[in-house]
């Protein structure tokens, strides 16, 4: 992270699957990891914010194409990513939550808000293992394997995320009587990850399908899924805000001729509910009385000024 820009790093996985040219046509996988970098333009970030990144693919084409001397065969590859790229930074924010007039009665309008902070980003890679079965099918050899589609959802407690969510695996294989099939199965599954955080926390979870791994197993299958898991964590306070106020001169104060009045205050008791019901001012009860707080220290008598 630098002053507005966010450098990215990563991988894309690209597979392949062709039919051979030959007197024996068959299929066959190729895979292939391409790195690569790109900076991004991010108005207001720093290096203080908590920044969370989510990549997925827009689109992907490949081109078989020869070298000059026509002897090679390669892909040529094109692959377009969307990036989606959230900075949090915590900062105070002041609102009115309470407002009175010395001299008139107040129209208080008022509205309810949401306040959201960001507490932190969980993320995490784990193996999950799974059986497969073809049905009446029987698996002599795996052309490939394959995810199309995930969800999950999480919740935060005693200091762990708990995942939970589905995905779906696609398989394209050869049958005994060597002609190809295909099949795909909804997978359950369920991942508990550490977190520093604590307190009221609302979750949004991503799942990401990686590398997929298998052996043949009697008619069916045995999986091994690279699962990327990613949460928010964050919490929201709700507040009441003054929206509007507007003093009602129709309704003067009436105000007591003293200079002073005696309050006797219980401690803990609010020095701003007290200089609402007397219509005096906040500071001058203070000054009066010696007091540096929002709150009376300790029970007793006060003197308030009119």
């Amino acid at each position: 992270v630098t002053a507005g820009k966010l450098m990215i790093r990563g991988e894309a996985c690209i597979k392949f699957l062709y039919s051979t040219a030959g007197e024996t046509e068959s299929l066959e996988t190729m895979e292939y990891s391409l790195p690569f970098s790109q900076v991004l333009d991010c108005e207001g970030v720093t290096d203080d914010c908590l920044c969370d990144v989510k990549l997925s693919v827009a689109s992907a084409e490949a081109q078989i194409k020869n070298d000059y001397s026509g002897d090679k065969t390669f892909f040529d590859t094109q692959i377009k990513i969307f990036a989606d790229a959230e900075a949090c930074r915590s900062t105070q924010v002041t609102f009115v939550s309470d407002a009175f007039s010395r001299k008139y009665d107040m129209n208080l309008e008022a509205k309810q808000k949401t306040l959201d902070s960001l507490a932190e980003v969980v993320s995490d890679t784990f193996v999950h293992k799974a059986e497969l079965s073809a049905d009446e099918n029987t698996v002599s050899k795996v052309l490939d394997v394959w995810s199309e589609m995930g969800n999950v959802s999480a919740e935060a407690s005693d200091g762990n995320v708990k995942f939970k969510g589905k995905y779906s695996l696609c398989v394209l294989a050869v049958n005994a009587e060597n002609k190809p099939f295909y099949f795909e199965r909804l997978l359950n599954f369920e991942y508990t990850k550490q977190c520093t955080s604590s307190g009221d926390l609302k979750c949004e979870a991503s799942v990401g399908a990686g590398a997929v791994s298998y052996r043949i197993t009697g008619s069916g299958i045995e999986t091994k899924t690279e699962l990327r898991l990613s949460a928010e964590l964050s919490r929201s306070l709700s507040v009441k805000s003054i929206s509007a106020a507007t003093a009602d001169e129709t309704k003067p104060v009436q105000r007591d001729a003293a200079a002073l009045c005696l309050y006797f205050a219980a401690a803990g008791e609010s020095l701003w509910n007290i200089a609402r019901e007397y219509r005096t001012s906040l500071q001058s009860i203070r000054s009066e009385n010696g007091l540096s707080g929002d709150a009376v220290e300790n029970k007793g008598m006060l003197l308030i000024p009119m």
